[in-house]
């Protein structure tokens, strides 16, 4: 068909923004978008044919790239869907996600693929990295609440429960940093979980060190390394394989266990399968070529839910207390710093269900304060116990009795409390707590503003509740457990509603971390980002985020102060 009338077109200059996708939606359906009539717009002669082709191809030319700042076939991965990007990252097999959410137009975006793509190379089989264009699929801009692009975040290997939704979720962690690779690829690496042993034939024989693992059904690996610190990789690896083959790391200087292994050059990867055959890797050591060897020796990798909110939960052992001799008790607890809870205990043979009452209220702590028993059978041990009040179980009159020694480490000369409340973690928890020192905040609408300046560039946890002015022992308690990077505070909803507009925090109790990030355009100005916690509110599911971020940001304010920029390459 031949078009009579006059076309006009207007030519783009650097003040437009160009709608890349009104371009593609155009040549995919064979039209051409034109004004007519319009005085702003040059006129311009009949078009012939192949004038038109020409303009067509300059669109398919602006438009076809906008989408492509990584390639299908490249090392980043892309997702097409909320759906397959939630079955992979949230509900798919154990692993450490960097995600970039981003937008095609974006000129960081298109600044920063070079670098990001680099990271998905030298990360590749340490963590899975991927790009979601959201201008493609809008409801990620809502799920995961991107305001702006490049928007870089870090998806956890392990889920949680929402309290709202009651569905398994991850608590992704934002990037504030420097768009540099480097950067990124460390901000990514320190959010990998290790589960690698150390060995060390100077602390335990390898025989040994099988038997305090028990009969396990798994073989087991050991890299033989001259690095002091645990590898990326290796601790990915750790991840990847969990449940399914031991990992465990030896040191170059142990020669006796090196010798055990025939290993003579470092780094060397061996194997002892599970009827004791001992393996060694032979070839260059990298993720795709430890992977192929481990696959070999591991366990079948067991099958993930397809339903993860309705996930079986494995059956809990046994609570166990550690045991402390009373040899033991001056450098263990009175030299500690740490708050600990000592149970002194009766006679085993008489007092084992008490012991056993007491060992699950301690269990139910999950890990808020150190804990130990010490026998009162014997003499050492009773005087133990009447020497820091507990002379009921030292005399034989009841099984047993906590104390809590306070924070500091010269607790000789402090005064331990002993506990007369009911054997339930909830009380007890309330009991230990008094022993903790204070490193909360407590905010009120002129003291939010001191308390953000404060060690400004650190991250900052608040908890947010309407149940008065006390802070919450779990809060104390991971403000104690975790001090470095991180600041704590507590907000009492009730009496200052106005804090919690502020943040923009409308359901309560809730807890946000607070993120700074240097404006690109004045280095004197700070502005601070309000990211939400969805995962349970207990001490275990608070512990887990915080361990995280707190490594995280631990390790990059020590890179700082020391003033060194490391070593290039994430991997």
């Amino acid at each position: 068909t031949t078009y009579k009338g006059r076309l006009h077109f207007k030519v783009a200059t650097a003040n437009d923004r160009l709608n890349p996708q009104a371009g593609a939606f155009l040549i995919r359906h064979h039209f051409l978008w034109f004004c007519c009539g319009d005085p702003r717009y040059r006129a311009c002669p009949k078009m012939s044919r192949a004038a038109i082709y020409t303009l067509a191809t300059v669109l398919v030319v602006l438009s076809g790239g906008a989408d492509a700042l990584y390639a299908d076939d490249g090392p980043v991965i892309k997702f097409q869907s909320l759906a397959d990007f939630e079955a992979e990252v949230i509900n798919g097999e154990a692993a450490v996600w960097l995600v970039e959410f981003y937008a095609p137009w974006c000129g960081h975006c298109k600044s920063l693929a070079p670098a990001y793509t680099k990271v998905a190379e030298n990360l590749k089989g340490v963590v899975k990295v991927a790009a979601i264009d959201v201008d493609s699929v809008k409801e990620f801009a809502q799920k995961y609440g991107i305001q702006s692009f490049p928007t870089i975040k870090v998806f956890p290997h392990d889920r949680q429960m929402n309290p709202y939704t009651k569905k398994m979720s991850k608590t992704p962690l934002d990037y504030e940093g420097p768009r540099t690779g480097k950067k990124i690829a460390e901000f990514a690496t320190a959010a990998i979980p290790s589960f690698v042993q150390s060995i060390s034939t100077a602390d335990t024989t390898w025989a040994e060190f099988k038997t305090q693992n028990g009969a396990s059904p798994l073989a087991t690996a050991v890299l033989f390394t001259t690095k002091e610190t645990t590898t990326p990789l290796y601790k990915a690896l750790s991840l990847q394989y969990k449940d399914r083959l031991r990992l465990a790391e030896a040191r170059s200087i142990d020669a006796a266990l090196c010798a055990e292994f025939a290993v003579t050059e470092f780094p060397s990867v061996a194997i002892e399968t599970t009827t004791g055959e001992r393996v060694l890797f032979e070839g260059k050591i990298g993720a795709d070529s430890l992977v192929e060897f481990f696959d070999r020796y591991a366990a079948p990798a067991p099958e993930r839910s397809a339903t993860p909110e309705k996930e079986v939960k494995k059956d809990k052992a046994t609570p166990q207390i550690i045991e402390c001799a009373a040899a033991d008790f001056e450098a263990t607890v009175l030299a500690a710093e740490d708050v600990f809870l000592v149970a002194f205990v009766g006679p085993a043979e008489t007092c084992s269900a008490e012991i056993a009452l007491a060992a699950k209220a301690i269990d139910g702590l999950s890990g808020m304060v150190r804990a130990v028993s010490v026998s009162a059978a014997d003499t050492a041990g009773a005087k133990l116990a009447k020497d820091w009040g507990a002379d009921d179980v030292a005399e034989g009159m009841t099984c047993v009795q906590l104390a809590a020694f306070p924070y500091g480490g010269e607790k000789a000369d402090a005064d331990a409390e002993v506990y007369g409340g009911e054997m339930e973690p909830k009380p007890l928890q309330a009991f230990v707590t008094l022993a903790m020192p204070n490193f909360v905040d407590v905010l009120d609408k002129q003291s939010v503003q001191q308390f953000l300046q404060r060690d400004v560039m650190n991250p900052k946890l608040v908890l947010l509740s309407k149940k008065g002015d006390e802070v919450p022992g779990l809060l104390k308690a991971l403000a104690l457990n975790y001090q470095g990077a991180l600041r704590y505070a507590y907000v009492n909803v009730a009496e200052h509603p106005e804090v919690a507009e502020e943040l923009q925090v409308k359901k309560f109790p809730s807890v946000v971390l607070m993120l700074a990030q240097r404006d690109p355009a004045d280095e004197t100005r700070v502005n601070f980002g309000v990211q939400p916690y969805t995962g349970a509110l207990s001490y275990a599911g608070l512990s887990k985020f915080v361990s995280e971020v707190h490594g995280q940001f631990k390790e990059m304010f020590k890179e700082q102060q020391e003033g060194g920029d490391g070593a290039e390459g994430g991997a």
